[in-house]
């Protein structure tokens, strides 16, 4: 039997094809000396959709760089996604770590107070092999325990940052009972732990079906308090078991979700406040999936409701 191979300049050029290609080693990065050169002086315009340079201008414009620059960091990160070398993974160990001191807003002097005993300076944050030197392993494990992220995506060894707790979310949902009474680094003085439940409606007097819930609050790291959340996974809403689990969080609480006092905290237990907020599909699906870090959906809910 002959086995005929098409060229690949007989594949449709799409996006996805590109992506197919890149993965199967179809098309490898260039490490000719004399092509890169050339390559450095050459220009060349891109024309997009009005609807993508809409898009591609929001991007640009949310990140305070230029389209230009977008669009070298855009291609220079998808490549670097699927050649996954190691300097790639260096910078992308680098960026996440980044991403994660961004997202949880900690500015170059208060991650340099959070990590000090770690070696870390000012200085040492203004550039990125500095930086890297001092990324080890357990330093990652620390992180990824104060921020409950999973070490595995700091190391980039995986792709999402979330850890999705196994099992039942309703189940998953009457550990956080056990777990307030025991917070690591818990700030009396930092305001009251929050017990947010999360849930998408597309139309006013749809019935919600599924519903998210997180838990934030401050908590004391050393000389910093700074602030985390942690994700408990989704439940089925009209289950009678999350009902009742919903319930017994919901006594626990002693403010309102506008903040007004409710009762004297129960006994062993901090000062809690239950949050509802409504977030898009898209939101939702990346909590549920472990795709984004929690805290960066809170700060972004479509609105907040005293109830669900």
């Amino acid at each position: 039997m002959k086995v005929i191979f098409l060229p690949v300049n007989n594949m449709n050029p799409t996006y996805t094809a590109l992506i197919a290609l890149l993965r199967a080693g179809s098309i490898r990065p260039v490490a000719d000396t004399p092509a890169l050169n050339d390559a450095a002086s050459t220009q060349f315009s891109v024309r997009l959709r009005p609807e993508s340079r809409i898009f591609f201008d929001d991007c640009a414009g949310r990140l305070g760089i230029s389209r230009a620059a977008l669009f070298s960091m855009l291609a220079d990160g998808m490549i670097s996604e699927v050649r996954d070398d190691t300097a790639d993974r260096a910078v992308s160990l680098y960026e996440r770590f980044c991403l994660l001191m961004d997202a949880h807003g900690l500015d170059v002097t208060e991650q340099a107070r959070l990590l000090k005993p770690w070696g870390f300076r000012i200085s040492v944050l203004s550039g990125r092999e500095r930086t890297l030197d001092l990324l080890t392993v357990p330093l990652l494990e620390q992180l990824a325990g104060w921020f409950y992220v999973d070490v595995d995506w700091l190391r980039v060894r995986t792709a999402c940052p979330v850890c999705v707790p196994d099992g039942d979310g309703a189940d998953n949902w009457s550990a956080v009972t056990e777990h307030l009474r025991a917070l690591p680094g818990m700030d009396d003085a930092g305001g009251p732990v929050e017990l947010i439940f999360c849930f998408s409606r597309r139309a006013a007097g749809e019935p919600v079906r599924d519903v998210g819930l997180c838990l934030r609050y401050r908590r004391l790291t050393g000389e910093m308090t700074v602030p985390v959340v942690r994700w408990y996974g989704m439940a089925v809403w009209d289950e009678p078991y999350t009902q009742e689990v919903f319930r017994r969080l919901q006594s626990l609480a002693c403010g309102s979700a506008r903040g007004e006092p409710l009762r004297t905290p129960p006994e062993s237990y901090p000062r809690i406040r239950c949050r509802y907020f409504r977030l898009s599909a898209r939101q939702m699906q990346g909590l549920a999936r472990g795709e984004v870090l929690p805290v960066m959906v809170l700060n972004h809910p479509q609105g907040e409701y005293p109830g669900i």
